[in-house]
């Protein structure tokens, strides 16, 4: 089974294609693997951990295929250019329209119909997803700049709205639950500019939680050592709605 992109590029890449399931070689699998193994593409795919959006033919033919298919699909654009009105150079320079709501929330529910829940997929699925993903890069790797201030404003809101959710973090807990860290004792990760952001942020969420008293900012930990008790205990007091005052007047005897 191929566990790395080079070794599926550096088999697929040869004048023939050896069938791994006999060994004999061929310029297209599909057919063999239906006359001769009773297999289809995709089951020959997974089993040897090949991408679904790869196909099983040689270099040579691959290329001879794609140059067909482009050559076809420029004919036709070409034949039918004035038949249509100029519909295809119409697509290119049109400009996009927004669309209703309405027509948004038919097209939503025909999507539901069409493409399930990702929630709702089924491990295959999930299986050939992961495989036709295989040693790609995502989209954005490296970019900056490519999302909007409202973008990335709605990003973060969302986020911070499923951190608040008991469920979601549930769920994010069992997921994570026996699992190791992979970044524990790993230097380098960040660089300084993120660095200084997380160092600012952490003392932005200090002065917001800290306690106040004569003009001082005090943790829990520093109001638990003045009154003498844990700092379970001060945070439950401040629960329960104690002063700032009361937390710091009233001292274990």
């Amino acid at each position: 089974m191929f566990e790395t992109m080079a070794e599926v590029n550096k088999y697929l890449s040869t004048e023939r294609i050896e069938c791994l399931l006999c060994g004999r070689e061929f310029k297209n699998l599909s057919i063999h693997l239906a006359m001769s193994h009773n297999t289809t593409p995709d089951e020959y795919r997974k089993e040897f951990g090949i991408p679904y959006s790869r196909s099983l033919t040689c270099r040579e033919l691959h290329i001879l295929l794609s140059e067909i298919q482009g050559k076809h699909l420029r004919k036709y654009k070409h034949d039918h250019e004035e038949e249509m009105g100029g519909y295809f150079k119409l697509l290119r320079t049109a400009p996009r329209k927004k669309q209703c709501p309405a027509v948004k929330a038919i097209k939503a529910k025909q999507l539901e119909s069409i493409r399930p829940d990702p929630r709702l997929m089924t491990q295959e699925t999930k299986d050939k997803i992961s495989l036709a993903h295989k040693g790609k890069d995502t989209w954005n790797k490296g970019k900056t700049g490519i999302y909007s201030k409202e973008s990335l404003q709605k990003m973060s809101n969302s986020r911070k709205k499923n951190r608040e959710n008991p469920e979601y973090r549930q769920h994010m807990s069992a997921i994570h639950k026996g699992k190791p860290n992979k970044y524990k004792g790993v230097k380098g990760r960040y660089t300084e500019k993120v660095l200084h952001k997380m160092k600012n942020g952490a003392r932005k969420r200090y002065a917001d939680k800290a306690i106040i008293y004569k003009g001082k900012a005090y943790t829990k930990q520093d109001v638990a050592d003045i009154a003498g008790v844990s700092r379970v205990a001060i945070r439950q007091r401040i629960k329960s709605g104690w002063s700032v005052e009361r937390l710091f007047e009233s001292r274990q005897s």
